[in-house]
């Protein structure tokens, strides 16, 4: 099994640093109920009942479409988005040869979800159990952490 380890992320990594065509939206959250009276030419408006906290978390889990795929079906994940991530901040954008035979990019995941519903340390065990590493950089297995609490859970 390819070693696993936590790479806590800068202000100025660039997470995706990546051309958006080579992202993919695999599924976004639903966009609130909103209304307005037809009588008016009034803007429209939107009444929320409550705020939940939508965080995101970035992880290495091998070849990403499978994992990313199964991430949606886990309860709190509101959306996840593939993408190359994990190169120095001074690498050119990624190309298919520099990600296929570099040393530099991780095919990575980021999730997005509601930590109401999910915690971060559940969002670690979705990633333990669908992660996919290779030998290889391009599908290693790593956790993004976004500062030192969450590298502490992680580890």
């Amino acid at each position: 099994m390819a070693q696993m380890f936590t790479v806590t992320l800068a202000a100025s990594l660039l997470a995706f640093a990546c051309q958006a065509a080579a992202f993919s939206s695999v599924r976004t959250p639903t966009p609130r109920r909103c209304s307005s009276s037809p009588q008016r030419a009034a803007p429209r408006t939107c009444s929320i009942t409550s705020l939940s906290a939508v965080r995101e978390a970035t992880f290495g889990m091998g070849c990403f479409w499978e994992p990313a795929e199964s991430l949606l079906k886990q309860p709190g994940i509101l959306g996840t988005t593939v993408g190359y991530t994990g190169a120095p901040p001074n690498k050119p954008p990624p190309t298919y040869d520099s990600v296929c035979f570099g040393k530099d990019w991780v095919e990575a995941v980021r999730v997005a979800y509601d930590d109401e519903v999910v915690s971060y340390d559940q969002v670690l065990d979705y990633f333990f159990k669908f992660q996919k590493p290779a030998y290889t950089r391009q599908y290693a297995s790593v956790i993004f952490a976004n500062d030192t609490a969450e590298e502490k859970e992680a580890n």
